[in-house]
């Protein structure tokens, strides 16, 4: 019985010894996981062209009539809004176009008797204003230059186009729907456009790939023609690169 015991210990023994060395031999071939590396990007700067852009921008401005339509119409100095969307191609190729509503200020101003709407009766003199709108449409060259500042990427772009706009303006009396109105003889006409854009680029020096700006841009319109001199627009944008 002891002679059968003692073969079958030493078997047991032995394939206890051969699977701790299999399992020493496999744990040392194991190797370490690599961390995965960070893709990095090149940090834009200098002056560089992007094949192509789409941005939207919203803000404000003014601008000015000639002195012999501003006599005439009774109408000055303008201010608004303008939202305007802007989509460059081709690297240097860049077209806009934007619609600005807003008011002048009334040289010849009419009053008329107005009444609350609902009872009849709670009537007032009331004075009339000068306002409208206008749509613009633009085209031109656009170029950019990148700059590292704190760690970031920054962008300016230099814009230089010609344009038009058509302008409608009316003499009323706000809120009145029986009060007289006065369609204002003004026409925009073809203008030259400078603009200046400054903007903060998603490029982080390097450690994301550009796909965007947020910023502010500059423009300025010098008539050549129509009843206008010139306007100015201040507006903020988003830019899709």
């Amino acid at each position: 019985m002891l002679g059968t015991q003692r073969p079958i210990f030493v078997l047991a023994s032995t394939l206890a010894l051969a699977s701790t060395r299999t399992a020493h031999a496999e744990t040392a071939h194991v190797e370490p996981l690599s961390p995965t590396p960070i893709k990095r990007y090149p940090p834009l700067s200098g002056f560089m062209l992007r094949p192509w852009s789409a941005a939207v921008s919203i803000g404000g401005g003014a601008f000015w009539l000639k002195d012999v339509p501003s006599e005439r119409e009774g109408a000055g100095t303008g201010l608004g809004g303008v939202l305007s969307l802007r989509a460059s191609f081709l690297y240097l190729l860049f077209v806009d176009t934007g619609f600005a509503a807003g008011s002048a200020s009334d040289k010849a101003p009419f009053r008329e008797t107005t009444c609350d709407y609902f009872s009849g009766s709670d009537c007032s003199s009331s004075k009339s204003s000068v306002s409208g709108g206008s749509l613009s449409a633009k085209a031109g060259l656009i170029g950019r230059f990148f700059f590292p500042m704190a760690g970031s990427t920054w962008q300016a772009a230099f814009l230089g186009a010609i344009g038009h706009r058509g302008m409608y303006l009316e003499r009323s009396i706000d809120g009145c729907q029986d009060c007289s109105t006065k369609d204002l003889t003004i026409d925009g006409g073809a203008f030259l456009s400078p603009e200046i854009d400054l903007s903060y680029a998603s490029n982080n020096d390097g450690s994301t790939a550009l796909g965007g700006a947020v910023g502010l841009k500059l423009e300025y319109e010098r008539y050549l023609g129509g009843d206008l001199v010139s306007a100015f627009w201040m507006s903020i944008f988003l830019e899709v690169l």
